[in-house]
């Protein structure tokens, strides 16, 4: 950061439309690969309701960036397990991190997409979370709460077959 001793230390959250790849996304994408190239840092995506992930690698790759150093956002909001391996496949890492988002897709279904992807031994390119993302969200408002992921998605995990050393490497 100009002025600064401070750096960067992740180039995020660029994003895509739902189901398109703007020009002006293209442009921050493009923007993105070269500030990935020039500092090395990861870079950190956003989806539209789980889709254009596999598109925003192909960009991201065809500009240089080391897929190894993405993680693509919001995977988990439609079936999509396809997507999400090729995603994993192409080297990136995919969040799942809407959980407790019900109303978008079920947790259950969250957690047979995670079976399906520790039945590949895919798990360590996983990243689970919580997108907080309006006071809604929020305990004292009504919602889940920041505690969500680990009071109640969690045990799902485990009570689903899931090991601690699973559940570990999806936190990490």
């Amino acid at each position: 950061i100009d002025g600064t001793e401070l750096k960067a230390g992740i180039i995020a959250e660029i994003g895509s439309s739902e189901g398109v790849i703007t020009p002006l996304e293209e442009k921050v994408f493009i923007a993105a690969a070269r500030a990935h190239i020039e500092t090395g840092r990861p870079i950190s995506t956003h989806t539209s309701f789980s889709t254009m992930g596999v598109e925003q690698l192909v960009l991201l790759q065809a500009h240089g960036v080391d897929l190894s150093r993405v993680t693509v956002g919001h995977c988990d909001l439609k079936d999509n397990l396809d997507n999400i391996l090729r995603m994993i496949e192409l080297g990136a890492y995919v969040q799942f991190d809407t959980i407790g988002k019900n109303n978008y897709y079920p947790d259950e279904k969250r957690i047979a997409m995670l079976h399906a992807i520790r039945d590949r031994g895919l798990l360590s390119h996983v990243m689970l979370s919580m997108d907080i993302t309006r006071r809604s969200h929020l305990k004292a408002n009504g919602g889940n709460g920041y505690d969500y992921l680990l009071t109640t998605f969690i045990p799902q995990l485990r009570q689903s077959g899931f090991s601690q050393a699973d559940v570990d490497t999806m936190l990490r």
